[in-house]
């Protein structure tokens, strides 16, 4: 599926839909599955429109995809950033998440308890994933918009674009979540930060562990 939002061209991807339905399938109802699958693509496409605002008002050129891990925002021809510009980017998209979270939870004060069961599973929905998934979003982690915040950081401080570091740092916080999810029985956040943490240790191991590390 392809569209224009905002001047914004988006291409969503058939597994989107299908990885959201599977993480929604625990509720073993097909109202409240199709409710959470439409509150995660309004959420993740809010997220990367954050993104692709910020971007856009940075000179950049913003396209969307949502596909089956979520969402990216890509910017093409990419222009050259400053640290502060590429953190203001990350920040963005938990940041549009959190508004409308909060809007939601205002909209929600106003919600009768006898409402359709369908609007209170919206309300929780939609809660949880500006709220729940943004403040995930912000893990010291690659690719996730707080590693990716940590690496401007270490960027700006060090002078030098070495990705060791920051690598270093997602494969650690990385193997905590994973465990940490495990811990908890949450199966799927294990398994996504397994291969998250799976594909930073190959992302290092190919740079090489010691040449500018620390």
């Amino acid at each position: 599926m392809r569209f224009r939002i905002l001047g914004f061209p988006v291409h969503v991807h058939p597994f989107f839909f299908l990885v959201a339905a599977l993480l929604g399938g625990m509720q073993n109802d097909l109202p409240l599955i199709l409710v959470w699958v439409a509150v995660v693509f309004v959420s993740v496409l809010a997220h990367e429109l954050g993104h692709a605002l910020v971007g856009r008002a940075h000179g950049q050129q913003p396209s969307i995809m949502l596909y089956s891990m979520g969402g990216v925002t890509s910017f093409q021809p990419p222009r050259r950033l400053t640290h502060g510009q590429s953190i203001a980017i990350s920040l963005a998209g938990p940041g549009a998440g959190f508004l409308i979270g909060g809007l939601v939870w205002v909209a929600s004060q106003s919600v009768p308890p006898d409402a359709s069961f369908v609007i209170h599973a919206a309300v929780r929905d939609l809660l949880w994933v500006n709220f729940g998934w943004g403040l995930l979003n912000l893990l010291p982690i690659l690719p996730l918009d707080g590693g990716n915040v940590v690496r401007s950081v270490l960027h700006a401080v060090r002078r030098r674009p070495d990705e060791r570091l920051a690598l270093l740092i997602s494969i650690t916080c990385g193997g905590l979540a994973c465990l940490a999810a495990f811990n908890y029985g949450l199966v799927w956040a294990a398994m996504i930060a397994a291969l998250i943490t799976l594909n930073n240790y190959q992302a290092l191991s190919r740079l090489g562990w010691s040449r500018g590390a620390f």
